[in-house]
């Protein structure tokens, strides 16, 4: 399973990052694709270096929009069948949020994977809702 959490930065580059997860012989043609399909791509040809550009430890040099990005685009290089997402909006501006949540539904579909969202924000989970199984704890 792929897992969104948080981008693994500290291997340096956005390109780097996504050679280390699944796709370790991935080809620069493979990791611009797969940036181009999860939004990366987008602020990663705005930066100085592109795909090549040094992120900082745990990409504190991006936002937290383009960490959830690059999270997610790094959680799908294997093509998994099912992909855990860890609040995957928490702490984004409302913009932000419901860009993120249509990349997921895109994804989704495009990937054919499965995802498991956990969050504490109930609009978030409605707007990713396909099946709905609702849990309540026993009185």
């Amino acid at each position: 399973a792929g897992e969104v959490d948080s981008p693994v930065s500290a291997l340096g580059s956005i390109g780097a990052a996504h050679r280390a997860y699944g796709r370790p012989g991935a080809t620069r043609a493979q990791i611009r694709a797969a940036a181009q399909r999860a939004g990366v791509a987008a602020f990663a040809d705005a930066l100085a270096g592109g795909l090549d550009t040094q992120v900082g430890e745990h990409g504190r040099q991006l936002s937290g929009g383009q960490q959830q990005r690059l999270a997610i685009a790094e959680a799908l290089a294997c093509r998994p069948g099912l992909v855990i997402a860890d609040e995957p909006t928490a702490s984004l501006d409302l913009i932000t949020q419901a860009e993120i949540i249509e990349l997921l539904r895109r994804l989704r579909n495009d990937y054919e994977t499965s995802f498991l969202v956990v969050s504490h924000s109930p609009a978030v989970l409605m707007a990713l809702l396909i099946e709905s199984w609702f849990w309540t704890e026993a009185e």
